[in-house]
């Protein structure tokens, strides 16, 4: 009875109901007055939530959310979704940029809905003005008094995502899986290049998308849960956005190419 009423909200913390790792070193710059004007836009007005609804994946695939927040979402619905779960989370954006392999760049946004103790992160990529979020991550810490058994939280994340490649060591655990959707184990040779999560635009990655989880024992009973962290990673949106962030540039090129110089 103890521990269903201490876990109460372990899967709402990552469930798609309810209410109220960094980019690869791969040329990314940060662009702190760009990041000020996203915030502002982003907040600029608050959400009514009767109509804000979070997205989760189609009956039948693996979930690929958290908090109702996957891939393909704008910076407006993950802030109106974070937002619409708990009122209390202060938003702060930043932008910065990423390469693009003919040599030009794309936008990425990065979101961090925080309440000291409940963090989410959210990375949206894409042409400026029509980034699209591909990773998202929450962090939650526990109060030494309010900390929960490790065994309940990895059985319930497992309950959601599925069964976790664990490697040996149960506080930790990560999903990959294939561009066709099966998982496939750290026997595969396309495994070490998708569990890091990094969001890599110079090349196409081999799989889907990746899930991982860590849990933070305590330190002074290692049975217990002082913080656990879940990501949600998808490469393969990743790569339609530089595919649609490069048509884009080339359009542009294209554009001026043909466009009648300029009399003198």
């Amino acid at each position: 009875m103890q521990r269903n009423i201490l876990l109460i909200g372990v899967l709402t913390l990552l469930a798609g109901c309810g209410q109220g790792a960094k980019s690869a070193a791969n040329g990314h710059s940060e662009s702190g007055g760009s990041g000020a004007v996203a915030d502002q836009a982003a907040t600029a007005s608050k959400p009514n939530c009767f109509f804000v609804r979070g997205q989760t994946a189609p009956a039948g695939q693996p979930a690929d959310d958290i908090l109702g927040v996957r891939q393909g979402m704008t910076l407006k619905q993950v802030r109106d979704v974070l937002l619409c779960k708990n009122s209390n989370y202060a938003i702060n954006t930043s932008t910065s940029t990423l390469p693009l392999p003919s040599g030009g760049e794309m936008s990425e946004v990065d979101m961090t809905a925080n309440t000291g103790q409940d963090k989410v992160e959210a990375w949206l990529v894409g042409s400026s003005g029509k980034e699209k979020l591909v990773r998202v991550e929450r962090i939650v810490q526990f109060d030494d008094n309010k900390q929960l058994p490790v065994q309940g939280i990895v059985q319930d994340i497992s309950k959601k995502y599925g069964q976790f490649d664990v490697s040996g060591a149960p506080t930790s655990g990560v999903i990959v899986r294939a561009l066709d959707g099966e998982q496939i184990t750290s026997e595969n040779s396309n495994y070490s290049q998708c569990e890091n999560s990094n969001i890599q635009t110079n090349s196409q990655l081999p799989c889907l998308s990746v899930v991982s989880y860590q849990v933070q024992t305590s330190a002074q009973n290692p049975q217990l849960a002082s913080s656990f962290d879940v990501s949600v990673m998808n490469d393969a949106a990743v790569w339609s956005m530089v595919q649609a962030a490069e048509r884009e540039l080339a359009a542009q090129v294209d554009q001026a190419r043909s466009s009648p110089a300029p009399k003198l």
